[in-house]
């Protein structure tokens, strides 16, 4: 199968779309069903992302897991709040894990959304969230490195809509600066806009960006836990000392970017169903 196969089949794999409210918030998820469904994965986006940054991933973790992907409060298709928090996405997670997920639930979350998903690792009580992955994602002991433009994936903000469609796309930039297939590219920033003042915008709230912060990875882990750095990605190596100082394990995408559903997907892919299927064969 070729690389244009593999994504034509991934970006055609067909999802059912839902909603849950949560804290009055609608937060707007969607499910990839497979030939498996005595676990789940649940998919969870970084910060001025959405459930979408998944689609070149989801369908290839059918196989074994039914797949769901939320989009947080202030992102996609969720709405927004006056005020955002951690605890606040936590609760959005978990809230649509339990309205979706069937059997245990593995959590895995690039950037904002692996952060969220290592709050919930070290919260007691929730035996049904059994793993967690964090891919890139904002945790440890010291904030990485960031420059002006980290906190949205479309540099600099834009005060006033574009006015096309292709105008917003052909704006499209992942940040930090990484390289990216062009079709995930497109992909993706077709998913990202909503009509606003006679033009097009993202499908983010920016007040929601502002309230991402690094992540302390707990003390005691209540789940699971696997970091996947990417090589090319905004963490240092030192936080591997912190997440295996508490039990979890550390692995490194080679030749990925910050986001490697953009650049390597297949590393990615390979990397997630390795780990799902160690926690299946071990419990």
């Amino acid at each position: 199968m070729t690389m244009t196969d593999w994504l034509d089949d991934a970006l055609a794999h067909p999802t059912t779309e839902a909603t849950v409210h949560v804290d009055d918030a609608r937060i707007a998820y969607r499910v990839w069903e497979g030939p498996a469904a005595d676990a789940t994965v649940v998919l969870v986006h970084g910060g001025a992302a959405h459930s979408h940054w998944w689609d070149p991933i989801a369908p290839h973790l059918t196989p074994t897991h039914r797949v769901v992907a939320l989009d947080l409060s202030g992102h996609g298709d969720s709405d927004w709040r006056e005020a955002y928090s951690f605890d606040a996405w936590a609760r959005e997670v978990l809230m649509v894990t339990e309205e979706a997920a069937t059997g245990p639930v593995t959590l895995v979350g690039h950037s904002l959304g692996g952060a969220v998903s290592t709050r919930i690792a070290g919260m007691p009580g929730i035996p049904r969230v059994r793993a967690v992955v964090a891919v890139d994602s904002p945790v440890g002991d010291a904030a990485p490195p960031r420059s002006d433009d980290a906190r949205s994936p479309f540099g600099r903000t834009q005060r006033q809509p574009y006015a096309t469609v292709e105008e917003a796309i052909a704006r499209f930039r992942p940040a930090p600066a990484q390289r990216f297939d062009p079709r995930i590219g497109d992909h993706i920033a077709r998913a990202s806009l909503r009509p606003r003042d006679g033009g097009w915008d993202w499908k983010f709230d920016r007040a929601a960006i502002g309230a991402a912060q690094l992540e302390p990875v707990p003390q005691l882990l209540h789940a699971g836990y696997t970091y996947l750095r990417a090589e090319r990605g905004i963490m240092l190596r030192t936080t591997q000392a912190a997440i295996e100082q508490r039990g979890g394990s550390y692995l490194e995408l080679p030749d990925c970017g910050h986001a490697p559903m953009l650049d390597r997907p297949l590393v990615l892919v390979t990397a997630l169903r390795t780990v799902l299927s160690l926690q299946r064969t071990t419990g």
